[in-house]
């Protein structure tokens, strides 16, 4: 008898434990849900939908573990949940935005949303339309100063050639006439000589 109820006690036990769901809740913020099996310092060894994994205890943030009335609780409010969602899939209902309305309001929605991106996408373009067009502008600006510019550079250049062929000519002229006066002078008074 004693092996009985120890047998029982046992069942119960085990039994208790199988019901627990445990979850897991690791540093990325995901959460696995099974039945913790085995546990070390470095690896849990967990039971879920489809089989056994081993999860590494430095990936993982924390454990919590659901007693029966909690998991009683999760399968209620589950439940309750399918309810809702099929009532208001009966209705003609969507949840869009975190909001159940009808197929007529969300394509009344969508279509308001495709059009403010459209005004979006406009003023986008424009903008940058009008910037390109700016830059256009700047750029022929700039071509034209720096046509300018060279335009000055070589009038000044022209200038200076001018100048400096005037006064070239000048100290020539200057030299010849120089030239010719020392000559006359070298005439005279070889004339004078001679007389």
């Amino acid at each position: 008898m004693r092996f009985l109820l120890r047998s029982c006690g046992m069942v119960l036990v085990l039994a208790a434990t199988a019901a627990q769901a445990d979850s897991i809740v690791f540093k990325t913020g995901q959460v696995l849900e099974g039945t913790v099996l085995k546990e070390n310092d470095t690896t849990l060894e967990l039971a879920v939908e489809y089989g056994t994994i081993l999860v590494s205890r430095d990936k993982i943030l924390r454990v919590e573990s659901e007693s029966i009335s909690q998991k009683a609780d999760r399968e209620a409010r589950q439940q309750e949940e399918r309810e809702f969602l099929a009532r208001m899939k009966s209705e003609g209902r969507v949840l869009h935005k975190g909001k159940w309305i009808t197929e007529e309001e969300k394509r009344a929605v969508d279509e308001k949303l495709a059009e403010e991106k459209r005004k979006q996408d406009e003023a986008k373009k424009k903008a940058a339309e009008e910037a390109a067009k700016k830059k256009a502008e700047e750029q022929k600006k700039l071509a034209e100063q720096r046509k300018r510019e060279e335009e000055a550079r070589r009038e000044n250049d022209e200038k200076s050639e001018r100048a400096k062929r005037f006064e070239e000519r000048k100290s020539g002229k200057e030299r010849v006439d120089r030239n010719k006066s020392n000559q006359k002078s070298e005439r005279t008074t070889t004339q004078d000589e001679w007389d």
